[in-house]
C-alpha cells in the first residue's frame, strides 16, 4: 500500500541536458575519515589499525584525489561530515580553494533512521555551521550517511535551504521531491556506482576486495548504458578507498573512457541541481 508520508516525485518536463550533451557525470567523494567508523561505535577509536585506515582519507586520499582532478581539469562534489570539517579544517579548505563543491554528510556520519527528528535537525544545523565556518558559504547538497533517509528528511533539508539530495535511487535522471517547503531536487545515485561495494576493506566492517579492473568494467558498463539512456551517472567514492594509488590509476582510465565522447557534461551536484530546477 502506498505510504502517504513518502514524498511525491515529479519528473522534469521537456528535460534535456545543456549544450546538446547526451548525459551528465557527477564525481562525488564522501570524506568520512574517522567519523565513518565511530558513528555507531565510539569504541572503534581504540582500534588503531581502523583509525589509521580511516585517517588515510586525509593524509593520502584527499591530496591524491585533488591532484588527479586538477590534472583532469574536473570539478567534483565532496560530502564532508561536520566533525571531519572541525577536525581537519585545512583539508576542507584545500578542497574548497581548489574550486570543488563542499556538501553536507551529517555531523558524525549519523544514520538519521536511528535518531529522532529533533536530533536530526540539530545535527543538520551543526554540520552546516561547521562547513560554513570554513567555506563562508551555505552548503546546498546533502548525501545520507549509511544511505539512511527518513520520509521527513527531504522537507527538513528544504526547510534549511538545501537545493538537492544525493541519496535516493529510483531513477537514473534527476527528479523533484515535493515537500511542504517547496521542491527539493533529487540527484539520484545507484549502489552500482559506490566504491564501497567494490572495495570495502575497513578493518571493523569486513572486506570486499575486488580488483580495480572489476570496478572499471562495472562502472564503464553502467556509464555506457546511462549515456545511451541520456541519464546521469553518479560515482560515489571515498578518498581512503579510490584515493589509493592503484584505484586512482583506474579512475584515470575511467575518466578517459568517458571523455572520449564530446557529449558528456561533467558537473558538480550543485551545478546539476541548479540547471535541473529550470524544468
Amino acid at each position: 500500500m502506498y505510504n502517504n508520508e513518502i514524498p511525491k516525485t515529479k519528473q522534469l518536463k521537456e528535460f534535456q541536458w545543456p549544450n546538446g550533451s547526451r548525459c551528465a557525470v557527477a564525481l562525488t567523494w564522501h570524506v568520512d575519515a574517522e567519523s565513518g567508523i565511530i558513528a555507531d561505535n565510539p569504541e572503534n577509536m581504540k582500534h588503531l589499525a581502523a583509525v589509521s585506515e580511516a585517517r588515510s582519507a586525509i593524509t593520502i586520499g584527499v591530496p591524491n584525489v585533488l591532484e588527479e582532478l586538477d590534472k583532469q581539469d574536473l570539478k567534483a562534489t565532496f560530502f564532508v561530515p561536520g566533525a571531519v570539517a572541525d577536525w581537519y579544517p585545512e583539508t576542507v579548505k584545500s578542497i574548497h580553494f581548489a574550486g570543488h563543491e563542499i556538501g553536507h554528510h551529517g555531523y558524525m556520519h549519523e544514520n538519521v533512521l536511528k535518531i529522532s527528528e529533533e536530533e536530526e535537525e540539530k545535527i543538520l544545523i551543526k554540520g552546516m555551521k561547521s562547513i560554513e565556518n570554513i567555506t563562508g558559504e551555505k552548503t546546498k547538497g546533502w548525501a545520507a550517511p549509511f544511505w539512511g533517509v527518513k520520509t521527513s528528511t527531504p522537507a527538513l533539508l528544504k526547510k534549511h535551504g538545501f537545493l538537492y539530495d544525493n541519496s535516493l535511487m529510483q531513477d537514473y535522471r534527476p527528479y523533484r521531491l515535493e515537500t511542504v517547503h517547496g521542491d527539493l531536487m533529487e540527484i539520484p545515485i545507484s549502489l552500482i556506482g559506490d566504491d564501497s561495494q567494490q572495495f570495502l576493506f575497513f578493518p571493523v566492517f569486513g572486506s570486499v576486495m575486488n580488483t580495480a579492473q572489476h570496478a572499471y568494467e562495472t562502472w564503464t558498463e553502467e556509464f555506457d548504458g546511462i549515456r545511451e539512456m541520456q541519464g546521469l551517472f553518479t560515482l560515489i567514492q571515498h578518498p581512503n578507498v579510490t584515493g589509493r594509488p592503484g584505484k586512482i590509476q583506474m579512475l584515470r582510465k575511467l575518466i578517459a573512457h568517458m571523455k572520449q565522447y564530446d557529449d558528456v557534461w561533467f558537473a558538480t551536484g550543485k551545478e546539476i541541481a541548479e540547471y535541473c530546477m529550470k524544468f
